[in-house]
C-alpha cells in the first residue's frame, strides 16, 4: 500500500509550459501546410490563367498569320506570270497591303483578294484585323463588311497588336529577257532610269514581301499573367511588275 501511494503521488500531468510549446509546434505545423495548400491552389490557378491566355493569343495570332498568307489571291494569277519574250503580263489588282501609320505601332491591317472564279476587280474580298484600344478586344473584318470580335474580354485583353513589312526583297528579272540574249536590247535600258527625263521604269522585277506580326495580352482575371506571340508571315502572292521587251 506504501509503495502504490508512493508512485501515484509521483505522476504528474503536463506543465503548462510544455502544453504551450507543443501548441506552438502544432501551430507551426498547421500553418506551413495551410501555406503551402494556399501556394499550391495559387500556382494551379496561375497556371490555368496562363495556359488559357497563351491559347487564345496563339489561335488568334495563328489565324492572322494564315490569313495575311492569301493577301492578293488571284483567280487569274496564270495572265500574271513573267514572259521572257515581252508578252503582255496582266498586274495582280490584290496586291495592296495597308498598314495603320497613324500610331508608333501598327494596329490595323487591311488587304483583299478575289471571292470566286468570277470576281471583278470592282467587287473583291476585303480582310483585315484591328485592335479596339478602349475594349482591348480584337477584330476581324468579316464578308460583310463589317468588324467582328474575335477574342473573349472576359477571359484576355489584348493590348498590343503591332503588325510591321519586316523585309520587302526585289528581285530583278530583266537578265532573263530574251532581248538580252537576241542583242535587241542593252542592260542599260533596264539599269539606268536616268538616261531619259521620260523614262518610264517598265524593269521585270518580283517584290516579296514579309511581315512581322506582335500580339500580346494580359489575364482579365489576373492583370500579372501575360503573354507575347511572335509570327513571321510570308505572304504567297508576289509582286509582280514590269515586261521584258517585244521581240
Amino acid at each position: 500500500m506504501v509503495q502504490i501511494a508512493s508512485t501515484t503521488k509521483r505522476q504528474r500531468g503536463l506543465s503548462i509550459l510544455e502544453l504551450l510549446t507543443g501548441v506552438a509546434i502544432g501551430l507551426i505545423v498547421v500553418t506551413g501546410a495551410v501555406k503551402l495548400a494556399i501556394d499550391a491552389f495559387g500556382s494551379n490557378r496561375r497556371m490555368l490563367l496562363e495556359t488559357r491566355v497563351n491559347q487564345d493569343l496563339r489561335a488568334a495570332a495563328d489565324l492572322i498569320a494564315r490569313d495575311i498568307r492569301r493577301a492578293g489571291h488571284w483567280q487569274n494569277s496564270p495572265n500574271g506570270v513573267f514572259t521572257t519574250n515581252g508578252s503582255a503580263v496582266t498586274v495582280n489588282p490584290y496586291t495592296a497591303i495597308t498598314l495603320n501609320t497613324n500610331t508608333e505601332n501598327a494596329n490595323f491591317i487591311e488587304y483583299q483578294f478575289a471571292q470566286d472564279w468570277n470576281d471583278t476587280v470592282e467587287d473583291p474580298e476585303r480582310a483585315g484585323f484591328r485592335l479596339k484600344n478602349d475594349t482591348k478586344v480584337l477584330e476581324f473584318r468579316n464578308g460583310a463588311g463589317g468588324w467582328q470580335g474575335m477574342t473573349d474580354p472576359r477571359v484576355v485583353q489584348v493590348t498590343n497588336l503591332t503588325i510591321e513589312l519586316a523585309a520587302a526583297r526585289t528581285v530583278e528579272l530583266y537578265p532573263y529577257c530574251s532581248c538580252l540574249t537576241k542583242l535587241t536590247c542593252t542592260p542599260d535600258q533596264f539599269q539606268n532610269p536616268n538616261l531619259s527625263k521620260n523614262y518610264v521604269d517598265t524593269r521585270p522585277r518580283l517584290t516579296i514581301r514579309q511581315y512581322n506580326v506582335v500580339l500580346a495580352g494580359q489575364s482579365t482575371a489576373d492583370e500579372s499573367v501575360q503573354r507575347e506571340i511572335r509570327e513571321a508571315v510570308r505572304v504567297r502572292n508576289d509582286v509582280m511588275l514590269g515586261n521584258c521587251p517585244t521581240i
